[in-house]
């Protein structure tokens, strides 16, 4: 529905999609298949762990790509102040993990997978985003462009299209 919404709206000229071509969304493929790793990574751990376990390692993600972009993007290290920042927010999550008893080791795994995943995206994220200079309406665009083909095959994968099919959510239970 995004994609459709845009390319009204760039067809009313209320909005100007640029740089939409064959090299460019070939460019994207990996923005984009990041981009389902880590909507699925986030979905398997909504699955097995409580929504502030979540939270809380998906907090400690700004430490792991402030040192990826200085270490690959050329970025330069986080100043003292964001360091000690990130710092309070990493013993806060730890703090809150060690209190946490309605996880099990299997939730922590699949965090620290999703941990790990929207590290790779975000740094794929950024570099296709240098790489290829257009308006923030022209990548949502393309981005939920090519993401629909990508969509549709992991439906079929996930069982998705038959839940869909049958008229049941991911559990089994009518819609």
């Amino acid at each position: 529905s995004a994609s459709f919404l845009l390319g009204l709206a760039h067809l009313f000229g209320m909005i100007k999609l640029e740089n939409i071509n064959v090299k460019t969304s070939i460019g994207f493929i990996p923005f984009v298949v990041c981009f389902f790793a880590l909507l699925s990574s986030g979905m398997w751990v909504m699955k097995v762990a409580p929504l502030e376990t979540f939270i809380a390692f998906k907090s400690t993600t700004p430490i792991a790509l402030s040192l990826l972009d200085y270490l690959f993007m050329g970025r330069a290290f986080p100043s003292a102040k964001s360091i000690l920042a990130m710092a309070g927010i990493t013993a806060g999550a730890i703090w809150y993990v060690s209190g946490d008893v309605k996880s099990e080791k299997q939730a922590y795994l699949y965090c620290a997978i999703f941990v790990f995943v929207a590290c790779i995206e975000g740094g794929v994220a950024k570099d296709t985003i240098n790489r290829y200079q257009m308006n923030s309406w022209s990548r949502t665009f393309l981005v939920n462009t090519l993401s629909i083909p990508v969509g549709i095959v992991l439906s079929f994968f996930t069982g998705e299209f038959e839940n869909a099919r049958a008229g049941e959510d991911a559990n089994g239970n009518p819609l």
